[in-house]
């Protein structure tokens, strides 16, 4: 199994499909057959799904920091508000709002 950051990303059920996470993050988001999925490429696990059930997290110097933080703003952003990031290391408001960083 690879290094893990402890950073986890998934998708829950009801994703419409509508690519705005893979557009936004393709080293970590594609479009499957059933909603967005976290690429295998990231996650320890290797597996290619939306990661709801496993929440594998993602592997170390997979992606890095900067693509981290803008994990929170493609969560934030997902028009059925069903991608999550659970990120240990992460700060809990944003920078310039002051707003809680959606997870």
């Amino acid at each position: 199994m690879s290094e893990s950051l402890a950073i986890r990303v998934w998708v829950d059920p009801g994703c419409t499909s509508c690519g705005w996470c893979g557009q936004l993050a393709p080293a970590v988001f594609q479009v499957g057959q059933h909603g967005s999925e976290i690429s295998a490429a990231v996650r320890c696990d290797g597996s290619s799904d939306d990661n709801w059930e496993h929440r594998s997290p993602l592997r170390e110097n997979a992606i890095d920091a900067a693509e981290v933080r803008f994990l929170h703003f493609v969560a934030a952003g997902c028009p059925a508000q069903v991608i999550h990031v659970d990120d240990p290391t992460a700060n809990t408001q944003d920078p310039v709002s002051g707003l809680p960083i959606a997870s």
